[in-house]
């Protein structure tokens, strides 16, 4: 967790518990019989900012993934996408406001030259659910017109105080509405494809795209998306290995035998 003091995972009997890092107490907050082998090794469970909620997707009966939330403070497990879809590998905006995850949603099907199939590629995209209804729309239409104020100068230091104090506040709880989450989903810019692991920093969403099917000569590179400035940037071809520093400012990056720090920044190298 964020504050160091609980740790997440789940175990060969399936069983996904919490631990007391303090106490050594093990609590198992639900469990799973449907993963692999592979399956059990790349599950990943979401830490909410406030140490509060975990986020995490599971396997149910037509073997769609659904999203999962579950509150550490009541013990209350949510789910929250049907399962309709496959939605995999949530993960929780830094600030608290948002949930991203991965969803099957795309279906442009390919049919067969050689026996009547469909085939359904590519199907993957990132979205997103504000945990709160009444947090903004990440792709809600802007007004683009200027205002100047009459004193720049006072406007500046007023946003600069307000940034100041956020910087020193304590960590808040999250404000969670488990219900309607999936009618808030929306689905992100960034094509659809073949992705890898999503991590959300300040501002920005690292994900690892890999090469789509029916496609040749591409490469996995890692990518990250500009919540403000709605575009995505390359951060790194050749691999689509890395993880991130608890700050957010660091990428570690493993491409073919070879580890590298990376920033989070267009056309890094190691």
């Amino acid at each position: 967790s964020p504050d160091s003091k609980k740790i997440a995972f789940i175990n060969y009997l399936q069983e996904i518990s919490v631990l007391n890092v303090a106490t050594g107490d093990i609590s198992v907050i639900d469990k799973t019989t449907l993963l692999t082998y592979n399956g059990l090794q790349g599950f990943e469970l979401s830490w909410s900012s406030d140490n509060n909620w975990l986020a995490y997707s599971k396997n149910g009966e037509n073997l769609n993934q659904a999203i999962y939330l579950y509150n550490l403070e009541n013990k209350k497990l949510h789910q929250v996408t049907a399962g309709y879809y496959n939605d995999s590998d949530p993960v929780f905006d830094p600030n608290g406001k948002y949930l991203y995850f991965k969803t099957d949603r795309r279906l442009q099907p390919s049919y067969s030259g050689l026996d009547a199939t469909w085939i359904y590629p590519n199907t993957t995209q990132i979205a997103y659910a504000s945990l709160d209804p009444t947090a903004n729309s990440l792709l809600a239409a802007r007004n683009d017109e200027v205002k100047v104020s009459a004193d720049s100068t006072a406007a500046a230091k007023s946003s600069a105080a307000k940034a100041d104090s956020t910087k020193k506040s304590t960590v808040k709880s999250l404000s969670v509405t488990a219900d309607g989450f999936e009618a808030r989903v929306q689905v992100l810019p960034p094509v659809a494809g073949n992705y890898g692991r999503l991590i959300a920093i300040e501002g920005k969403l690292l994900y690892a795209r890999f090469p789509n099917t029916g496609t040749t000569g591409e490469q996995p590179s890692i990518y990250y998306y500009d919540i403000e400035k709605r575009e995505e940037k390359k951060v790194m071809g050749g691999t689509g290995n890395f993880g991130v520093s608890g700050d957010g400012k660091s990428i570690l990056v493993l491409q073919g035998t070879n580890l590298g720090i990376i920033k989070p920044a267009p056309d890094q190298k190691i």
